[in-house]
């Protein structure tokens, strides 16, 4: 398609004299002078200007209304310009004739002749272009979509065309185009072709009757074919082909893939509507594994229905014999039942989690939890939530089978009382028990901790500043509470009784000299509990931060920690159970434009003091001093030094540096490299580079990990890619000779730049994604 003409420069404004205005609610036009557009109410008038305007009397004309020369119409968001225009009062319809230019805000249309319904807004065009842009088709295309046709029409937001070519490149001769009997563009969800014909330049390359191009932003991953080769699969060809169905099947795509080592895999992507309250997708993938011998089918479902006022969703997953999974030989199966409803200030949630696994013959495990919460706002801030879980979980091996089963129920309220905030806990154990059985032995009662169970637990909180008075002035939190606890395992329960004050202060920074360069901030906390079997607990608790700023760049802090608790609980009793610390810190940071730097250690004043260590056991009271030092020499160079340092034994610990090259339209380069000094050699060398080779249209990208204690490469990756204006061509080589599943070979990807990318970066041993760990550019 030639491109289109320039739109920078307006059609000068049509003469005042000559005009129409159009009733919007009843379609009758008046003939005649006519007002400025901006005194008018679109919603209610429409209005035309032209050189001429008039009225036809007779013959086809007849009861319609004609302009001519310079026609202008401005109407909800739409322009159209052209020569000719002819409205038909009786079907509310405006026919737009020679060098006809239509606008809708976002998207221009070219043509001889449009047909608008001014009742509908639906058009049609003869002898039309156009530019969609991306954002009114979707997220899987990135580049407008250009289109022509002998015939363009809209209905509603599906564009059709006749007898077209389509393409997303900008040439006035574009490098590639597709020939079209008949084109729809359905947003968001798929472009659909008829006896397509590819065409290189004017050269027609093949033909396809039917090609259905995925858009809808469902699609997170590429269908163009894929060709390469691994040591699992050998040689291999996959491709995936979008289709479209009916109504209740709108859409899928259908896989084939082609592979020496394992066979032949089919598989299906479907998503359905069901009517106006049901939707969702189907996958399903077979495969006979010719190198194993066994059968792999892999699936999942994901259904959303509505039934009345209550929301269900029905989600599966199953995997057999999967050569993707940990074990080759796994049969696993997931499925999650929700059910939600929500009525007024009521809401209901069901769920139900079933689970399957099978590893082989040696290993079997079978899974199953549900939950029901009822939720009820109360008015003013209060709510009441009353919930009930249980789970059931079953595993067997050669030697032994294991059952935990578990069910508990737990009630929640909050809300609010004059200065305080009310809240009320409660739980109950219903069923706790966990039982081993080895071979035909009888079964043995685990020790099984099922949690504390509140029977239940009330407390009022409020702060300083709804108190008044002169505590306004110190920021502090009290909580009040009394209730009954149940703790402990089955075999030994602990009850009791248990009242609770809570005080937490946080005062603000104060200055120590002026200027606010020495500042000192402070925060506390004290909690006393009161047990009914003559026992009783309280709990200090203290931060302290000195401060000295010695200019806007850089600081020295100085921290103090402090938590001890004082008595006890009752003896079995762990619901109030806490540590103890006694540390003292320091860390100064520097932060100045080129250059970064941290210094930090601490001094762990309870462990200097400690009498009861084991014999044997090192003191070591000094935290490790770790330093951290960043450079960037300009916007194209930084780097960063990291070490630590142990002051107890004197010994350097760790010792790292990471580079970094960002040069304009040049390469990208990334360095990691770790020293171990007690073995006295790099234990780990990174490196990534990005760079464009030989000119700006090749890109080499590259990845390699050295671990210098076994001296092996632990993964090397680079790919090359030439890159032509309308689409690109990938070859990725990957070698990982470590991790659960081994991968040595390549792949070759042609990618039309209009599609996302979807790149697949390299991968650790778990299938975890690789860099140098760089961090942050600052």
């Amino acid at each position: 398609p030639a491109p289109a003409p320039s739109l920078s420069a307006p059609p000068p404004p049509a003469e005042e004299g000559g005009g129409v205005l159009i009733d919007q609610p009843t379609g009758a036009a008046t003939v005649g002078p006519v007002p400025p557009a901006a005194t008018l109410d679109p919603q209610k008038t429409l209005r035309i200007v032209a050189d001429r305007v008039r009225s036809g009397d007779s013959g086809p004309e007849k009861g319609r209304v004609i302009g001519e020369g310079n026609v202008q119409l401005d109407w909800r968001g739409y322009r159209v310009t052209c020569q000719r225009a002819t409205y038909d009062p009786e079907t509310r319809i405006a026919t737009f004739e020679t060098n006809v230019v239509l606008e809708t805000g976002t998207q221009t249309v070219y043509a001889d002749g449009v047909t608008l319904n001014l009742r509908t807004q639906e058009f049609r065009s003869v002898a039309g272009r156009t530019i969609v842009p991306p954002s009114l088709l979707g997220p899987n295309l990135v580049e407008p979509l250009r289109i022509s046709g002998r015939e363009v029409t809209r209905e509603g937001d599906i564009t059709t065309a006749r007898d077209g070519f389509l393409t997303t490149c900008d040439f006035p001769n574009p490098h590639y185009k597709i020939g079209f009997r008949q084109a729809t563009v359905i947003p968001r969800r798929r472009i659909v072709l008829r006896d397509a014909t590819f065409y290189r330049y004017d050269k027609p390359i093949f033909r396809v009757r039917y090609l259905a191009l995925p858009i809808t932003d469902r699609i997170s991953y590429s269908y163009l074919p894929l060709v390469g080769r691994n040591n699992e699969e050998g040689f291999f060809l996959k491709t995936a082909l979008a289709y479209t169905g009916s109504q209740r099947l709108p859409e899928g795509i259908v896989r084939l893939d082609l592979m020496e080592k394992k066979g032949i895999g089919l598989g299906i992507d479907q998503a359905y509507r069901l009517g106006r309250d049901a939707l969702g997708s189907l996958i399903l993938y077979s495969l006979r594994d010719q190198g194993r011998n066994v059968n792999n089918l892999n699936g999942r479902l994901n259904h959303q229905q509505r039934i009345g006022t209550v929301r269900l969703g029905i989600t599966s997953d199953f995997q057999n014999n999967s050569y993707n999974s940990v074990s080759s030989e796994s049969q696993t199966q997931i499925s999650t039942i929700t059910a939600t409803r929500s009525v007024g200030p009521s809401t209901t949630n069901v769920t139900l989690n079933l689970g399957s696994n099978s590893f082989g013959s040696d290993s079997t495990s079978n899974n199953t939890a549900y939950s029901l919460q009822q939720t009820q706002a109360l008015g003013g801030g209060s709510n009441v939530t009353l919930r009930l879980n249980g789970r059931n979980n079953e595993s067997n091996n050669l030697l032994s089978r294991n059952l935990t089963t578990e069910q508990l129920g737990d009630l929640r309220a909050t809300g609010k009382a004059g200065i305080f905030d009310v809240s009320l806990a409660a739980n109950k154990n219903f069923l706790s028990r966990s039982t081993t059985r080895v071979g035909d032995a009888a079964p043995v009662n685990n020790n099984y901790f099922g949690g504390t169970e509140r029977l239940p637990d009330v407390s009022l909180s409020t702060d300083s500043q709804r108190i008044g008075g002169f505590l306004r002035a110190v920021p502090t939190r009290f909580t009040v509470g009394l209730g009954q606890f149940v703790d402990g395992s089955p075999n030994a329960r602990v009850a009791t009784n248990r009242a609770l004050f809570d005080l937490n202060t946080t005062p603000r920074p104060f200055s120590l000299s002026p200027g606010g360069r020495l500042s000192l901030q402070t925060s506390g906390g004290f909690r006393q509990t009161l047990y009914t079997s003559d026992a009783a607990q309280y709990v200090l608790t203290n931060q302290v931060q000195l401060t000295q700023r010695f200019s806007t760049i850089d600081s020295l802090n100085f921290t103090y920690g402090y938590l001890r608790p004082y008595g006890g609980q009752p003896l079995g009793f762990r619901y109030d159970q806490t540590g103890s610390n006694n540390n003292l810190g320091a860390n100064y940071s520097l932060e100045g434009g080129s250059v970064k730097a941290t210094l930090l250690t601490g001094y762990d004043l309870q462990r200097a003091g400690q009498s009861n260590l084991t014999p044997g056991t090192p003191r070591n009271p000094w935290q490790n001093l770790s330093a951290q030092l960043a450079l960037r020499a300009s916007d194209v160079f930084q780097t960063r030094f990291t070490a630590s340092y142990d002051w107890n034994r004197g010994k350097l610990l760790d010792a790292t540096n990471r580079f970094r090259v960002r040069a304009f339209n040049g390469p990208a380069l990334d360095t990691s490299v770790r020293y171990d000094p007690n073995r006295s050699r790099f234990s780990q060398i990174a490196a990534s580079l990005q760079t464009p080779l030989f000119s700006r249209d090749v890109n080499f990208i590259a990845y390699a990990s050295y671990d210098g204690i076994s001296r092996r490469y632990q993964n090397t990756n680079f790919s090359l890619t030439r890159s032509f204006h309308d689409y690109e061509l990938t070859f990725n080589y990957t070698d990982q000779p470590y991790g659960f599943r081994t991968q040595k070979g390549f792949t070759v990807s042609f990618r039309l730049k209009a599609l996302p990318t979807f790149a697949q970066t390299p991968g650790g041993q778990y299938g975890t994604g690789l860099d140098v760990g760089s961090g942050p550019i600052f």
